[in-house]
């Protein structure tokens, strides 16, 4: 999916997070939003993926406005996010995580097992559909948040700090994985502060 941003400001009150802020992000292209802490890079992130407003400007979905029928289609469809707390539920096994995906509820149940069973084995975690989240070191957690994005198939990929809290280990198999994702064709859209990261991706927006 390519998204176009034009002249877009951000504000709370007297504190301007960006103003008249341009870019395009390809198809298929994996984005950095590079910057320091409070230059507003999770809060673009949120608005580029229609959780947050923003004051200025115009952002396309390819060509399109955003519309509360295509926000809804978007964010059930095309749009999965990656949050650096790992956004899971951490009294449930890791099966009942991923059956959140409203996608499962349209197969059977042989299908919902197959499905999340071959996404875990693709994240390296073949075998762990009853292991409580909170059993789970962060780098595997992460990786099940990750799983959830492989079941619901998105085509952009919102991922807010997803390195931040992992040792060097898991966080060269989360790139990996999101590298697996760009081959796949999906949109991937990194915040981070990582110097390691900006040089991995195809595209730094520097805020």
């Amino acid at each position: 999916m390519k998204i176009t941003v034009n002249k877009l400001s951000k504000s709370y009150g007297e504190l301007k997070l960006f103003e008249n802020l341009s870019f395009v992000i390809e198809d298929n292209e994996m984005t950095c939003l590079f910057g320091k802490s409070g230059s507003g890079k999770t809060t673009l992130l949120n608005i580029l993926g229609g959780i947050e407003d923003y004051q200025k400007g115009s952002i396309l979905y390819d060509g399109n406005k955003m519309s509360k029928k295509l926000l809804y289609t978007l964010l059930s469809n095309d749009f999965g996010f990656i949050f650096q707390n790992f956004g899971l539920l951490e009294n449930e096994t890791v099966f009942n995580n991923l059956m959140i995906i409203k996608k499962l509820k349209k197969m059977n149940k042989q299908e919902r097992k197959d499905r999340i069973a071959l996404c875990l084995e693709e994240v390296g975690l073949k075998g762990y559909e009853d292991k409580k989240i909170y059993t789970l070191s962060g780098g595997e957690q992460q990786r099940v948040a990750i799983a959830k994005i492989l079941v619901k198939d998105c085509n952009v990929i919102f991922a807010d700090e997803p390195t931040a809290s992992l040792d060097t280990e898991n966080k060269s198999i989360v790139m990996e994985l999101f590298a697996m994702l760009k081959k796949r064709g999906k949109t991937i859209i990194i915040v981070s502060h990582d110097y390691e990261i900006k040089n991995s991706v195809d595209k730094v927006i520097a805020l």
